[in-house]
């Protein structure tokens, strides 16, 4: 064997190996490549239902939020709506002689009670006229009118020894209101039942 044929044949050998090893290498990358390749469409998918989830989140608690204010907002104009009607009857009501009728018969009901009269500095000439006319026809009187007067919006308040007693027109309607709120909120506004 010459040297030029051992070197032939050494260089086949490398040439052949270094081809088994390329293409092994070639393999082992491809498969790296494609393994990566997997592993990062996997990681992407992951990573955008993962977004996804948080954006469907996020968006689902604004629009829980803004549904939640809307229904605030709608109960509070429906609250001044209703708060309006009842304003313009308390209005009516103080002009009203049913109203002055009822309030006389519970000055009458004062009659032989300890205390003093309170009420709206506005109405104190007609309760107190009521008062005299009353005291006139009762045995046992009735308290006299407080110098001190109260903001309510009509009626009057006893003040007595131990406790007061409210007949006030405020008082009136705010019972009345209690009762009534929920039956005209579902009569009015249907919507919201």
């Amino acid at each position: 064997m010459t040297l030029e044929k051992i070197e032939n044949h050494i260089v086949d050998e490398a040439t052949t190996k270094a081809a088994e090893l390329a293409e092994t290498t070639r393999t082992e990358a491809a498969e790296t490549v494609s393994n990566a390749k997997q592993q990062a469409d996997a990681d992407l998918a992951l990573g955008i239902d993962r977004l996804k989830a948080e954006l469907k989140n996020a968006f689902d608690q604004s629009i829980g939020t803004l549904q939640a204010e809307q229904r605030l907002e709608m109960l509070k104009l429906k609250t001044a709506i209703l708060d309006d009607v009842f304003e313009q009857a308390t209005r009516k009501l103080l002009f009203d002689d049913g109203y002055w009728q009822l309030t006389r018969r519970y000055l009458r009901s004062m009659a032989g009670q300890k205390g003093e009269i309170l009420c709206r500095s506005e109405h104190r000439e007609t309760l107190g006229r009521a008062i005299d006319e009353l005291n006139a026809e009762v045995t046992e009187k009735i308290p006299p009118l407080s110098e001190e007067t109260v903001d309510i919006l009509g009626g009057f308040i006893l003040r007595g020894d131990k406790f007061d007693v409210d007949y006030s027109l405020d008082s009136q309607l705010e019972t009345f209101r209690t009762k009534v709120l929920p039956e005209l909120m579902a009569e009015a506004f249907p919507e919201a039942s």
